[in-house]
Formats: structure tokens, sequence, C-alpha cells
């Protein structure tokens, strides 16, 4: 089956048909080089040739945009948080698309390392963003919207049986994995596949770059393959 694609910003807004592995609804083409990042990641995981993954178990997706990693992979179910309301819809749509309805469960809020607070979401994940002060130039340059979502962490779901924990959460990845530690020791340390920008880019610091490294060391990751699938991107493992 063809499943349409559109951007309504890039090559005048037309429809295109794409191939049925690539993506339902998405604002972004995946055959053009830099513009879909993560489908290299994703064939890559697909492919689990080192043998890391256990696709008879859950995926968990922090910051999972338009759903693509949980329409394109077959992991028995699919937890997806987002916070941008646009993007929830889609995942819907894109779940239904592919006959994932039922495995696949989608939640419109923010994960951070608090219980019951409130994050501003403006195109980035929270106020500990490092990218927040250029988002909210955004913001009142009318380039941007505010939208207010509950934060919570990703403990608070007590979600089991994980084959992976996927976070790509707008430089807040750390927070995300500290308020999901429970998760990750009572999951048996599934593997975390994270972001992590170079230092001086979107303003990251050696402190913020090195944290989640020395986070995810000490509670037992003991590998880290670095730039797994593209620069900014990171797996974390524990050996057995």
């Amino acid at each position: 089956m063809n499943l349409f694609l559109k951007k309504e910003t890039h090559l005048n807004g037309d429809y295109f048909i794409c191939p049925d592995e690539f993506f339902a609804i998405s604002d972004r083409v995946p055959w053009i080089p830099g513009v879909c990042e993560e489908y290299g990641i994703i064939k890559k995981i697909e492919k689990n040739e080192e043998g890391f993954f256990d696709f008879s178990k859950s995926l968990i997706d922090v910051g999972a945009e338009d759903g693509n990693y949980s329409m394109l992979l077959n992991f028995n179910k699919n937890y997806c948080f987002e916070p941008n309301k646009k993007m929830c819809c889609l995942i819907h749509t894109n779940m239904w698309l592919k006959n994932k309805v039922d495995n696949t469960f989608v939640y419109n809020i923010c994960l951070g390392d608090k219980e019951n607070d409130f994050s501003v979401f403006n195109g980035f994940a929270e106020e500990t963003s490092v990218m927040y002060e250029q988002s909210m130039d955004m913001v009142e340059n009318g380039r941007n919207k505010i939208e207010v979502v509950d934060k919570t962490t990703l403990d608070s779901f007590n979600i089991r049986d994980v084959g992976l924990i996927k976070v790509d959460a707008e430089g807040c990845d750390y927070f995300v994995l500290k308020g999901g530690i429970h998760t990750i020791i009572e999951n048996d340390y599934p593997p975390i596949l994270f972001e992590n920008w170079d230092v001086g880019c979107f303003k990251q610091t050696q402190e913020a770059h090195d944290r989640i490294f020395d986070f995810l060391k000490s509670i037992g990751y003991d590998t880290i393959y670095e730039h797994w699938g593209d620069h900014e991107t990171h797996l974390a493992i524990k050996k057995k």
C-alpha cells in the first residue's frame, strides 16, 4: 500500500506518494538527506545486527513527534510521549494507517524529573532546556506558540517489559531519564537511545553535555556507543 505525505512549506505543499516503508503522514520528506535523520537510525534498529533489541517487548518513545519509531519498528507495544497536540494527532492517525492502534498508547504530556508539575511547550521540551531562551524569542516574535501541558515522570506510568527507551527531548534527555530511573532498573536496564548535542551547539555547556553520560554510567550502563546512527544520537547498553 502507498501512503500520502505532505509538508506545506516544502515543494509547493504538494502531496507525494511514498512507499509503505516510509511515513504515513508527516511534515518531513524521508528521502531528502537532513530532513528526516531518524530514518537511518530506525533501519539500523530494525536490522538489529548486534542483537541489542528485543522486539517482543515494549518501546518507550519520548519525544515521539509523528510516531515514526512506532510506525516502522515492530515492538510488541508502543508508549509514545509527545507534548505537541498536533503531533499526537498525527501519531493516532499514523497508528491507524499502520494498523497499530491496539498496541500503541499516546500521551500528550511532557516528561521530566518531577511529578505533578507544569511545563510551557513552545516548540521545545521545557523551561530547563538550553533552547528555552531562543524559543521564547520566537514566541515574542510571533513565530511560535505556547501551550501549557502537564509534566510528570516516566516512573509514574509503571511501564514493564521494556525493550528500548528512545528519548529525543531537545536538550532535556537527562531530566527524562532521571525521572525514569526506577523504570530503567526494574526493566533490567534496557537499551537507551538518546540525543546529546556537542558543546556549544544550541548553547550546550560542557556540564550539560557530560551529565547524561555520567548519569547513565553511574546507574550501570557500561557501554555507550556515541554517534550511533547520526552525530547527535547515542546508544547506552548494559552488557549482560
